[in-house]
């Protein structure tokens, strides 16, 4: 679970580097798909930030059987929010 909430973490900091840049470019550029992603990113920041408070209080609860489970969804969406940040970066 020590890796789940790493990942949680890491995608904490990548998201809300995605809605610092989409935040920036949107006071830039008022378009409508660039506060689409504005918004997508603000939610993915909430979702990430329940989920690192739910990996931090209810590790105790998980059974080991879903532990390589929820560190494998954890990471890919690491693995894809930096893929995404990276393309937005350029």
């Amino acid at each position: 679970m020590y890796a789940s909430v790493g990942g949680a973490a890491a995608n904490l900091v990548l998201v809300t580097l995605l809605l610092y840049i989409y935040g920036t470019t949107y006071r830039k550029m008022k378009t409508g798909f660039t506060l689409g992603l504005a918004l997508f990113a603000g939610l993915f920041l909430i979702q990430n930030a329940v989920t690192l408070y739910s990996y931090l209080t209810m590790m105790p609860i998980y059974a080991a059987s879903v532990e390589l489970h929820v560190t494998l969804f954890t990471v890919t969406q690491t693995v894809g929010l930096g893929v995404l940040l990276g393309t937005t970066w350029k």
